[in-house]
C-alpha cells in the first residue's frame, strides 16, 4: 500500500506535519485546532474553536474522499475538562447519527490560546 498525503484546498504545506494521510482504506488526520485555515484566526471560546476544529477535520476528510460520517475513532484533547460539555454540544452537531468511538481527555496546555485539539481516523466509503 502507498501512503498518500492529503492537503485540503487553501491549506499551506507545513514542514512538521501533514493534515491527513490516506493509507489503504483508512484516513488519519493530524490533530486539528480551531484556527481558520486561510485567515489564521483562532476562535476565542471553546464553542467557536470546537466548531472551527470540526470544520477543519471535515475539510481534511472530504479532501481524502471521505467524511465525518465514516469516522471510526475520535481523540479529543480539551485544555480544561470543565469545558467538555460545551465541546460536546458542538460535537453532537457534526455526529447526528451513531457516533464513532471517542476518547476525550484533559490535555492541559495545548498552545497559546488553544482550548481544544481533535484528531480522527476514518474509513473510506465503499
Amino acid at each position: 500500500m502507498k501512503r498518500e498525503i492529503i492537503r485540503p484546498d487553501g491549506v499551506a504545506a507545513n514542514p512538521i506535519l501533514s493534515p491527513a494521510i490516506k493509507y489503504g482504506n483508512l484516513v488519519f488526520t493530524a490533530g486539528m485546532v480551531g484556527r481558520h485555515p486561510t485567515t489564521g484566526e483562532m476562535a476565542e471560546d471553546i464553542q467557536g474553536q470546537a466548531w472551527q476544529t470540526m470544520r477543519n477535520l471535515q475539510d481534511a476528510l472530504n479532501a481524502a474522499g471521505t467524511s465525518l460520517d465514516h469516522a471510526l475513532k475520535v481523540t479529543a484533547f480539551v485544555a480544561n475538562l470543565e469545558e467538555r460539555p460545551a465541546f460536546n454540544e458542538v460535537y453532537r452537531q457534526f455526529f447526528t447519527g451513531e457516533p464513532p468511538a471517542r476518547t476525550c481527555i484533559q490535555g492541559g496546555f495545548l498552545g497559546d490560546g488553544i482550548l481544544l485539539e481533535v484528531e480522527v481516523i476514518a474509513g473510506l466509503p465503499e
